[in-house]
């Protein structure tokens, strides 16, 4: 990246970086939060659905492998 050109000012690559980083630091953690929260709240939806099944884990693992089975036979494997 070159330097910068602003208004007749200019402006060294190096600072330029260091400014966008600091810019960056300040944006990011907002989005992280915000990701962490709609995860946060994925999370309890799915444990709110899930409170009520009867599948045990051996059920959901027999599950599993049918569901391998089927797509391999499908695929020919």
């Amino acid at each position: 990246m070159a330097d910068k050109k602003v208004k007749g000012i200019f402006i060294p690559e190096d600072e330029v970086n260091e400014i966008l980083g600091k810019i960056d630091k300040v944006l990011n953690p907002n989005k992280r939060l915000w990701k962490d929260m709609k995860d946060k709240e994925k999370l309890a939806l799915m444990d709110k659905i899930l409170s009520k099944s009867e599948l045990t884990e051996k059920d959901v693992e027999d599950i599993g492998e049918k569901i391998k089975r089927g797509i391999a036979k499908k695929h020919g494997l």
